[in-house]
């Protein structure tokens, strides 16, 4: 995991490895929460927290549904979400807390992460959109096929549409249509 920064107009870089403390040096996702906290999700090794210049790191045996990390979140309430090949991973001041397909999950293989800006967590998966509200994970109905493919990415407008790419397609979706199930097809191609 590299760091650039900018000190007077100069760019510098340091690099931190498995020997500064990194779980692991394959880093697959990193994020910066807003305490300025570093979060560096490894391919097989955990989750790597960099925090007032020291490595903390977490494992299934911390409470990760999984050690390998594919995408990392951050509420507006500070609850940090991490996305697994088996699950999604939420820490918070409670602890650990994880979800599966048995809490809603439309697959295991959470890719990607994105809350809104009305606090609701987007969950792309390899089997298409899930959502996370007032604590419970729900599918989007009646949603096209399109939707139902890998979620490799997801944005939000500022005018509060979702942005999804998948496999195949970049959709623009209103939000309001895909969490009441009601989705129609207009001619510009755009769901709402």
């Amino acid at each position: 995991m590299t760091h650039i920064g900018d000190i007077h107009g100069s760019f510098t870089s340091r690099t931190y490895t498995q020997a500064e403390g990194l779980a692991q040096n394959s880093v697959f996702a990193v994020y910066e929460s807003h305490d300025g906290t570093v979060w560096a999700g490894t391919l097989n090794s955990g989750l790597s927290e960099f925090r007032n210049g020291r490595f903390t790191t977490f494992t299934t045996a911390d409470g990760l549904v999984s050690n390998s990390i594919s995408s990392i979140a951050e509420s507006a309430d500070g609850i940090m979400w991490f996305g697994t090949p088996n699950g999604l991973s939420q820490m918070s001041t409670a602890g650990w807390r994880n979800y599966t397909v048995h809490d809603g999950l439309s697959s295991q293989d959470v890719l990607c992460l994105l809350e809104d800006s009305s606090g609701v967590l987007w969950i792309g998966t390899s089997d298409g959109l899930a959502f996370l509200t007032r604590g419970q994970i729900r599918v989007p109905r009646g949603v096209p096929s399109a939707l139902q493919e890998q979620i490799l990415g997801m944005a939000e407008d500022r005018d509060g549409w979702l942005w999804v790419a998948t496999t195949d397609h970049v959709i623009q979706v209103k939000r309001s249509s895909l969490i009441q199930s009601t989705l129609s097809f207009r001619s510009s191609g755009v769901w709402c």
